[in-house]
């Protein structure tokens, strides 16, 4: 999961980037950091929640009676400035031709 998640992070042509992960996902807030920061600047914000119960079912077993919800935030180093949904057209010389 973790190359796969690299290879996204990787290939996204845009300047900035925002990822909202809690604690309690498959990857560790460091694992995330450290992925972030070899494209660029990160930051992160973190907030404190209380878990939100639906049911009173004893039967469950959650990890803590609180998450924690975080903000990664990326701005990108490296990035092209057109993203692939982009509709500018490249510059061609009055040479080439279209097809």
């Amino acid at each position: 999961m973790i190359p796969v998640f690299e290879a996204l992070i990787r290939d996204a042509d845009f300047q900035y980037i925002f990822l909202s992960y809690n604690n309690e996902g498959l990857m560790s807030v460091g694992q995330v950091r450290e992925i972030f920061e070899r494209f660029g600047k990160y930051n992160l914000v973190q907030t404190e929640y209380r878990r939100f119960k639906a049911d009173k079912t004893e039967n469950r077993n959650y990890k803590a009676n609180s998450i924690f919800e975080y903000l990664h935030i990326l701005e990108k180093t490296f990035y092209s400035g057109l993203t692939k949904t982009s509709t500018a057209l490249p510059r061609l010389s009055s040479k080439r031709t279209i097809l």
